[in-house]
């Protein structure tokens, strides 16, 4: 059987001993590439539909990554495509990277902790991987997700008197105007109908000045169109990671960004592994289905990159601190100046977008870094994820 996978996806190795694997970037995965493939991994660059399909074997598509909506699911169903996706892989690597914007924003701003309140619209993985870190800071947040919250309220009345604390926050849901009345909100829905232009203008005229708003979920969920008619760039902090019509991103968001990133939030190693790895689980799941079944003995084990070892010699956790522990392991300024000068290039903006992206080195997510101080490691920044001991270990 032939495996095609879209070459960024790492851990291909697994797959090696049972399929005749190719590896080809994105924008080589085309239907003429496909033809003759029985099993496509992607990610979320190439959309997945009749174009791309009709005509090929492929029996079984997998999408390292957490969204669907570059997937024609109807299709996939209609034809018996086997789909899987692995949702939840990158969510700690995107909740960092909230943290990280977060803290930048209010060094610049000369906020303390206790002076943000964080609008969280989305509570799947990563809306609850990112109120894990804002509890370990005692950040204020408040969480938007009507569809869980109705799911939550239909699972209490059933089990009434029981506790069902793990699928709601702690801290209860909030309103739409609440989380617009925040001073950062921060968005992590997939894009449907219903999320489409959630932040439209009626939202966006409420918003606060200078608010922090923060997008690693899809660029449409921002009308980006109201944004630029009736906003001047400096209203607002936009912190933007996704974009509409990516890679061929409209070109006001030089002026409008106050950081830009080339969708590449939940880049972590261990987090494009994890999604490697569930997507080799789904295919032994698929393949055991076989008559007769064929099964892959290779085990996929956790990834464990080589401990990184950073300073910190802060007696406390308070964001000027926090931002110098952050940008020894991962700057997201440079990726935003590399992003800005690639853009502002002669050539074809979405070439530009495309070769930023690529580029772009995963970064070690916080649990692969260890801490080397002369002090106590503050319970915070455990908390967060970090190792504490000062055992040297590989620095860069």
């Amino acid at each position: 059987m032939k495996l095609l996978a879209d070459q960024a996806i790492p851990g291909i190795q697994l797959f090696a001993p049972y399929f005749d694997c190719q590896q080809l970037s994105a924008e080589q995965i085309t239907a003429d590439s496909v033809r003759d493939a029985d099993i496509l991994l992607i990610r979320s660059v190439t959309k997945v539909n009749s174009s791309l399909l009709t005509g090929s074997r492929v029996q079984f598509v997998g999408s390292c990554t957490i969204g669907v909506d570059h997937i024609d699911l109807a299709y996939l169903q209609a034809k018996e495509i086997t789909f899987a996706h692995a949702p939840g892989c990158n969510a700690v690597a995107v909740s960092e990277y909230v943290l990280q914007t977060l803290t930048r924003y209010a060094c610049e701003r000369q906020l303390r902790w206790q002076d943000l309140t964080v609008g969280i619209i989305g509570w799947g993985s990563v809306g609850k991987a990112v109120t894990r870190l804002l509890d370990s800071l005692q950040i204020h947040y408040r969480v938007y997700d009507p569809p869980l919250q109705a799911c939550h309220a239909k699972t209490a009345t059933n089990l009434a008197g029981k506790n069902v604390s793990s699928i709601a926050p702690k801290k209860g849901w909030a309103s739409i105007e609440e989380i617009l009345s925040c001073n950062v909100i921060t968005m992590h829905v997939p894009l449907t109908k219903t999320t489409h232009h959630l932040l439209s203008l009626e939202q966006l005229i409420k918003i606060q000045p200078y608010a922090l708003l923060i997008n690693t979920a899809r660029g449409e969920v921002l009308d980006e169109a109201a944004l630029f008619a009736e906003f001047a760039p400096e209203h607002f902090y936009m912190a933007m990671d996704v974009f509409a019509h990516e890679p061929a991103i409209d070109p006001r968001w030089l002026c409008y960004a106050w950081q830009m990133t080339p969708h590449i939030a939940g880049h972590s190693e261990r987090g494009k592994w994890r999604g490697t790895e569930m997507i080799y689980d789904a295919l032994k799941q698929f393949l055991q289905a076989h008559n007769p079944p064929l099964l892959l003995s290779t085990r996929a084990d956790d990834y464990a990159p080589p401990m990184q070892t950073v300073r910190y010699d802060e007696e406390a956790v308070a964001p000027d601190a926090l931002s110098g522990l952050l940008y020894q392991v991962f700057d997201l300024r440079t990726t935003h100046q590399q992003l800005r000068q690639y853009l502002a290039r002669r050539n074809p903006i979405q070439e530009n977008f495309r070769a930023v992206r690529r580029d772009y080195v995963p970064r070690r997510e916080f649990q692969d870094v260890q801490l080397r101080t002369n002090n106590i490691v503050d319970a915070q920044l455990t908390a967060l994820g970090f190792v504490a001991g000062t055992q040297q270990g590989s620095e860069k």
